[in-house]
This record gives structure tokens, sequence and C-alpha cells, in this order.
């Protein structure tokens, strides 16, 4: 069940992350499972499952990978896939251009990669204690 029909608990919430760096995918996965999440990877958009993204909580894109701009991504996991969870751009784009490309694509935030994954996880929280 997605974050659009209930409230997760910070404890038990299903991720999926996208970036064509297994260094970057690995490091999201150590930090969030270490909160108790479910966190399902991919290095490009076309590994996962319309299914797998609609369960998510929600959802981390990098901006810049190597078959598609995770800007692109956003748009197309709004409209087709309809997906209603939070998603994010991840990515080391400076935070103002991070920011105006997530309003464009109908991202729900934006986390430069700089500031960390410690910095991403809090602006999700924020996120989600909000909705």
């Amino acid at each position: 069940m997605s974050v659009a029909s209930r409230k997760a608990s910070p404890t038990n919430l299903k991720v999926v992350a996208i970036d064509d760096s297994k260094t970057v995918l690995a490091t999201i996965r150590i930090a969030m499972e270490k909160r108790g999440w479910s966190v399902r990877t991919a290095t490009d958009p076309s590994e996962l499952t319309a299914e797998e993204v609609s369960h998510a909580d929600f959802i981390v894109v990098d901006v810049h990978m190597e078959q598609v701009f995770g800007d692109d991504v956003v748009a197309f996991l709004r409209e087709p896939w309809n997906v209603k969870a939070p998603i994010f751009l991840y990515s080391s784009v400076e935070q103002e251009e991070l920011e105006r490309r997530a309003r464009q694509a109908g991202a729900t935030g934006a986390v430069c990669k700089a500031r960390g994954v410690d910095a991403l996880i809090e602006h999700v929280l924020r996120v989600l204690e909000q909705a």
C-alpha cells in the first residue's frame, strides 16, 4: 500500500531508488535499510515494473543517467503510470537547478548529492510527515 493511501510508519517504508551509479545506490540502500526500510534499486528505470513503483512509499531518482534524464523519468512516472507517491530528485546538479527541474517534472522535492544521503532522508521524512 502506498503513502497516497496511508501514512507509512517510519520503520516499514518501501523505497525505489534509480541511479546509474551502483555506489550511490549502495549508499542509499545501506542508509535506508538501517532504518528498517525496504529498498529496491535500479540502475535503469526499465528494470522496474509499474507494480514495483506503484507500491513504493517514495521514489528517489538521479538526474543525469546514461540512458535517460531523471526529470523525464519523473514525468513518465506521473503520466502515464499515474504514480502518486512522493518522488525526489537526488543529483549532483546544483540545488537551485535541481529544484527547478523537480518543479517542472512534477517531483515532490530535490536534494543535491553534495548534501549527502542523510539530508535526503531528512527531507523525505519531513515531506512524509506532512502527507
